[in-house]
């Protein structure tokens, strides 16, 4: 008779949400990046010129509240941009004697299957 093995609900739930991080980073990073993304300089006759955030074009990237936007956008690219890539270099770095282990390969082997061996950073 054939024993099979279960994976531990923490590990699925755990390998489930990192997935799911790589699969939104790009999204993340491309909203992130519209938030500090302005409209070219609009100028009206003799009178004041406007410049536009483009995720919020109510926002005038001259004015105070666009500085609001900024820092969160920082922030953000900081926490994820920079983040979610450190986290799984982290990942990575502390399984690197074991990832040709089953188990290791079976958790966290979609970080670095599509590399040679010894060539995942």
């Amino acid at each position: 008779q054939k024993v099979v093995r279960k994976r531990p609900l923490t590990t699925v739930y755990v390998v489930s949400v990192m997935i799911c991080i790589f699969l939104a980073y790009p999204s993340l990073i491309k909203e992130i990046a519209a938030m500090l993304t302005c409209t070219e300089e609009i100028c009206l006759g003799n009178g004041p010129c406007y410049s536009l955030l483009e995720a919020d074009i109510r926002v005038n990237c001259y004015g105070d509240e666009y500085w609001k936007f900024e820092i969160v956008a920082v922030v953000f690219f900081i926490l994820y941009g920079i983040g979610i890539p450190a986290g799984g270099f982290i990942v990575l770095h502390k399984f690197r004697t074991k990832m040709h282990t089953r188990a290791i390969l079976n958790t966290f082997g979609f970080l670095y299957d599509g590399y040679r061996r010894g060539v995942y950073y």
